[in-house]
């Protein structure tokens, strides 16, 4: 979608992320679907895409749930995925972002996946993606992600 000012929107992963939703029950008893955790990953790099010039806040919100991953309650399952802490050496941090990076990419057509796929490849885009995240591990976060959602997608 283009807007009259020339900005596009680019619906991808939305309906991936609605097919993967959790809900989330607040105080007296209100519902709401929300984007699973893995989801909002991808969802998050698509963001950076489009806003990467303006604001650098999606790299950090990247960053934060990559991190958050291989924490309680979402480290647990992480410990019991062979294939991703193999695929980074046991390091916890990477194998919850290659885990979940997987998971996120399981709902994706080859096509849209590929979107992803291309920014955290592009020799201009990851540079600046793993600067703006603003963490020592974010390379690894990153080569470790790259890995999972290529696996999730095939």
């Amino acid at each position: 979608m283009t807007f009259s000012d020339g900005s596009v929107f680019d619906a991808t992963a939305i309906s991936e992320a609605h097919s993967t939703s959790v809900t989330v029950r607040f105080p007296h008893g209100t519902e709401v679907q929300v984007a699973s955790p893995a989801a909002l990953t991808a969802l998050k790099i698509l963001a950076w895409r489009e806003r990467r010039a303006d604001n650098p806040k999606d790299a950090l919100d990247l960053a934060t749930i990559l991190t958050a991953m291989s924490e309680s309650p979402f480290g647990d399952s992480v410990w019991n995925d062979d294939a991703a802490l193999e695929a980074t050496g046991a390091d916890i941090f990477a194998a919850a972002s290659c885990c979940y990076a997987r998971l996120a990419a399981r709902p994706f057509t080859r096509h849209d996946g590929q979107k992803v796929l291309d920014i955290l490849g592009d020799p201009i885009q990851r540079p600046l993606l793993i600067r703006q995240m603003r963490t020592a591990m974010a390379g690894d976060l990153i080569d470790a992600y790259l890995t999972g959602f290529a696996a999730g997608l095939a």
